[in-house]
């Protein structure tokens, strides 16, 4: 009886490991897509003058990328890489005084800048920040929100306050 118990206990740890590594792959998976499509807007912006954005739903915890058509209707690009379990948890924004909304939008300059921003990005029981460089694009990966404030903080701007998008 006791070697089922024990055979039991190690197949719910081993089982729990293997969530959680699927989960981080996942959530790899997410941040690269995530980067990959912020990269593309930028380029996109630069190489043809196209404003697009990236719309995060909170509803949804989804992540779009918008471009606008030269018939007029934007062309919106779902970012497909997101498994089922994959969501946007929070975004801020340096200039956004409003935390809590349905939509945010991240803009792209046609010179290829957005306003610096943070999202995190959680799968299953993963969790991770990136931060956004408005200016260059660059992503930083952070693991906690105090750092996150600190990194708004030392750019010169709050997640309340300034515009790197010009």
């Amino acid at each position: 009886m006791s070697c089922i118990a024990i055979a039991t206990a190690l197949a719910a740890i081993a089982a729990a490991n293997l969530r959680g590594g699927q989960d981080s792959i996942r959530l790899r998976s997410a941040l690269v897509e995530l980067q990959s499509q912020d990269h593309l807007m930028r380029d996109r912006a630069r190489r043809w003058g196209d404003r697009g954005e990236l719309v995060f739903s909170a509803e949804t915890g989804r992540v779009m990328r918008v471009e606008p058509r030269r018939e007029g209707q934007p062309h919106e690009i779902s970012l497909a890489e997101f498994a089922d379990d994959v969501r946007v948890e929070k975004v801020l924004v340096a200039g956004d005084r409003e935390t809590d909304r349905d939509t945010t939008r991240i803009a792209c300059s046609t010179a290829g800048r957005t306003k610096t921003y943070a999202a995190l990005v959680a799968a299953g029981s993963e969790r991770q920040w990136i931060v956004v460089t408005g200016l260059t694009g660059k992503f930083e990966r952070i693991d906690d929100e105090r750092r996150v404030a600190d990194i708004f903080r030392m750019l010169g701007t709050s997640p309340a306050d300034g515009d790197d998008a010009r």
